[in-house]
C-alpha cells in the first residue's frame, strides 16, 4: 500500500468500501458487552445442528429452510445467520429441549436482543450487495450509498432500550469510519460529475462549496488541456484549407482560431470553469436514467473528463474474485501453462453463462 501512495499518490488511493461496511457491525459483534455473548450462543446453536444429525433430521422433518453459519470472512454472514435464527425460532426451541447434549436456548430478552440488531443490520446488506454490483462501476455512487445508509440509520424507529442502545454503537462506530469519505478527491468528483446526483449528497453548504471548488481546480486543467488541443488540430485544419482554397479571408479564420486557443489557455483559474457551471445549474436526472448516456449526448470536454472519473470502483471484490479465479486455474498441476492460455482461461471463467449462447 505505501508503495502505491508513493507512486501515485495519496489521493489514487481508495480504500475498499465493502471491507469498511462490514467493519461496522463486526466492530459491535466482536466487541460489544451485550451483543457479543448472545453472538457466540446462536453461533453454538447452528454449529450443534451442523454436526448433530438428530437435530439436523428433526430439523430437516420441519422446515427444508436451513440455518446460515456466521464466517468472519464472509461479509454479512452474522446478517443472514440472525435472519434464519429468528425465522426458525419456534422449531428449533422444541428440538432443543429434546436433546440433553444440545446448547443453552435464548432467553427472552436474549432473542429480543438479536431481534432488534437483525433489523438495524438490514440496510448494512443492501448497502453491500449495492456495493458489490460488478454490472456497474460503484465509484461515483459510495457518497450517496453511505449518505442514505447513514439517513436510514438515523431514522429508524426507536420504541425500546435495546434498539436505542445499538442504534447509538452503530451510529458512533459509522461515523468514525465515513467522516473522510468526502475528502477523497477521486470519489467525489466522479459523483459531481454524475448527472444524477452532482451536489446533491454533499451534506452542508459549506462542504458542498469546498467540494465545488476542489473539483472545479483539478477540472480546470483537464478542460483547459482538452480545449487547447482541439483548438490547435482546428486551427491546423483551418490553415491547410485556407491555403487549398486561398481566399482573401483565409487569415480572419487562423486568427479566430488561435483567439479560442489563446482563451482556454489564459482562462481565470479562479472562476469555475462555465461548461461545468452550465452542467452544475442543470436539474438531476431520474435515478433510473444512465449516466453514460447523459455523456454521450455531448461532445464537449467535461463529457471526456466525466469518462475518466467513472472508471472509479468503490470496492476490490471484482479484484479479489479474479484473484481468486486464477488460483484456481493456475496450480501445480498445471505449471506448464503459458501466459497467453493463462490469461485465456481466465477470461472465460468470468464469463456468465447467457454469454456462452447455450
Amino acid at each position: 500500500m505505501k508503495v502505491i501512495i508513493d507512486g501515485f499518490g495519496a489521493e489514487k488511493h481508495l480504500p475498499c468500501l465493502a471491507h469498511i461496511l462490514n467493519l461496522v457491525p463486526s466492530k459491535l459483534i466482536e466487541s460489544d458487552e451485550m451483543i457479543n455473548p448472545i453472538h457466540i450462543k446462536v453461533k453454538e446453536i447452528v454449529t450443534h445442528f451442523k454436526k448433530s444429525i438428530p437435530s439436523s433430521d428433526a430439523l430437516r422433518a420441519v422446515t427444508s429452510h436451513k440455518l446460515t453459519q456466521s464466517v468472519d470472512t464472509r461479509w454479512n454472514s452474522a446478517y443472514e445467520m440472525y435472519e434464519e435464527f429468528i425465522e426458525l425460532f419456534d422449531v428449533i426451541a422444541p428440538i432443543l429441549l429434546k436433546n440433553v447434549s444440545a446448547p443453552e436456548m435464548l432467553s427472552a430478552n436474549e432473542l429480543q436482543v438479536i431481534t432488534e440488531f437483525e433489523k438495524l443490520l438490514k440496510p448494512f446488506k443492501k448497502a453491500t450487495d449495492i456495493v458489490n454490483g460488478e454490472a456497474y462501476v460503484t465509484g461515483r455512487q459510495a457518497i450517496p450509498i453511505i449518505k442514505n445508509l447513514k439517513e436510514r440509520l438515523n431514522s429508524s424507529i426507536v420504541n425500546t432500550d435495546v434498539r436505542r442502545y445499538m442504534k447509538r454503537k452503530l451510529t458512533t462506530e459509522f461515523t468514525q469510519r465515513f467522516e473522510h469519505i468526502k475528502k477523497m478527491t477521486l470519489v467525489a468528483t466522479s459523483t459531481l460529475l454524475d448527472p444524477r446526483f452532482k451536489r446533491l449528497y454533499f451534506s452542508d453548504a459549506l462542504a458542498c462549496s469546498q467540494a465545488t471548488n476542489k473539483n472545479s481546480t483539478s477540472l480546470h486543467d483537464r478542460i483547459s488541456e482538452t480545449l487547447t488541443e482541439s483548438c490547435e488540430n482546428a486551427s491546423s485544419n483551418s490553415q491547410k484549407q485556407s491555403l487549398e482554397k486561398d481566399g482573401f479571408w483565409s487569415h480572419h479564420n487562423i486568427l479566430v482560431q488561435q483567439n479560442k486557443s489563446f482563451q482556454a489557455l489564459n482562462q481565470n483559474r479562479n472562476e469555475m470553469p462555465e461548461e461545468l457551471r452550465y452542467y452544475l445549474k442543470e436539474p438531476v436526472i431520474d435515478y433510473d436514467q444512465n449516466p453514460l448516456k447523459f455523456w454521450n449526448r455531448y461532445d464537449s470536454a467535461l463529457s471526456k473528463i466525466a469518462m475518466r472519473y467513472f472508471t472509479v470502483i468503490a470496492t476490490s471484490v471484482p479484484s479479489e474474485g479474479l484473484f481468486s479465479q486464477a488460483t484456481l486455474i493456475l496450480t501445480e498441476k498445471r505449471n506448464r501453462l503459458t501466459a497467453e492460455h493463462f490469461q485465456q482461461l481466465l477470461f472465460l471463467t468470468c464469463l456468465s453463462l447467457a454469454d456462452w449462447n447455450l
